[in-house]
C-alpha cells in the first residue's frame, strides 16, 4: 500500500529528508524516514528506522543531524518515546538526546 509523506527537510547540501508513515521507496525497505540526494535519488545508506509514523523533522543547528518527532516508541531498534535525534549522514546513526 502507498505510504504518506508529512514532514520534508532540506539539508545545506541540497539533499531533502522525508518523515512519513511508509515502508518502502524505491523498492528499498525505509521504516518512515528516508534520505533524497540533491539529484533526488534516494540515498541508499542513509536508512534510519522508527516503529511508527514521523510527522516533523528539525535540524540540529549545532551538529550534522536531524530531530525526528512522531508516534513511535522506537528508533533504530533502541526506546525513544516519540522523539529521536538521526545523524544526517552516513548510515542516519542514532545519537543521545541531550
Amino acid at each position: 500500500a502507498p505510504g504518506s509523506v508529512y514532514a520534508l527537510t532540506l539539508l545545506p547540501d541540497g539533499s531533502t529528508l522525508v518523515g512519513g508513515d511508509f515502508y518502502f521507496a524505491d523498492s528499498f525497505p525505509r521504516r518512515n524516514l528516508l534520505k533524497l540526494g540533491s539529484d533526488g535519488v534516494l540515498e541508499s545508506s542513509w536508512a534510519p528506522a522508527t516503529d511508527g509514523p514521523v510527522f516533523a523533522l528539525a535540524l540540529d543547528p549545532t551538529a550534522p543531524a536531524v530531530y525526528a518527532r512522531g508516534l513511535f516508541s522506537r528508533a533504530n531498534s533502541s526506546p525513544r518515546l516519540t522523539l529521536a535525534k538521526f545523524a544526517t549522514g552516513g548510515t542516519g546513526t542514532l545519537g543521545a538526546m541531550r
